[in-house]
């Protein structure tokens, strides 16, 4: 018999979404960003003052607009809203660069790639899909085991600002 070749570990570089043409989108979606394998974490105080910032100086463009956010330790949940596609390319290329180069400043990395791939996104299509989006977003700290305490918003998340919840607890 002959003997198999040693196997080869790779970092994935790819999130593994098909490059297809992405859908007309209009009205909100949730996004979710993969960074790279080999890169620190993303729940990290100083990393989340990083994002958070990053989130404020590029949440509003002409035609898109970031309305919640998770952050995870190797990702990123996002409810966008968006007016079509090319909107949606636009607002999340530009966010994409802001985090990008506010982690690679963090990490003292001059440059390089911080996210995998290509993003994921879904439309919503109406507002009873919007409503489970947005507590899944919010809630996904506990899906993931990161957050365990009961009646408080994670702090990794946009929950702190989420009307609905503030009201409730």
């Amino acid at each position: 018999r002959a003997k198999a070749p040693p196997r080869v570990v790779t970092m994935r570089k790819s999130s593994r979404v098909p490059h297809e043409v992405r859908p007309e989108a209009r009205g909100a979606l949730h996004v979710v960003l993969r960074i790279r394998r080999g890169l620190p974490g993303l729940r990290t105080p100083r990393a989340l003052r990083r994002l958070e910032g990053a989130f404020r100086k590029g949440k509003e463009k002409p035609g898109f607009a970031l309305l919640h956010y998770s952050v995870q330790q190797d990702h990123l949940h996002l409810v966008v809203e968006t007016e079509n596609k090319t909107k949606l390319a636009l607002g999340m290329q530009g966010l994409e660069i802001r985090l990008a180069k506010a982690l690679n400043a963090l990490w003292r990395r001059r440059k390089g790639p911080v996210f995998a791939d290509r993003y994921f996104a879904l439309a919503l299509k109406n507002i009873r899909q919007v409503w489970h989006a947005v507590r899944y977003v919010l809630s996904n700290g506990r899906k993931h085991g990161t957050w365990t305490r009961a009646g408080v918003p994670d702090p990794y998340s946009s929950g702190r600002w989420f009307l609905p919840w503030r009201r409730s607890h």
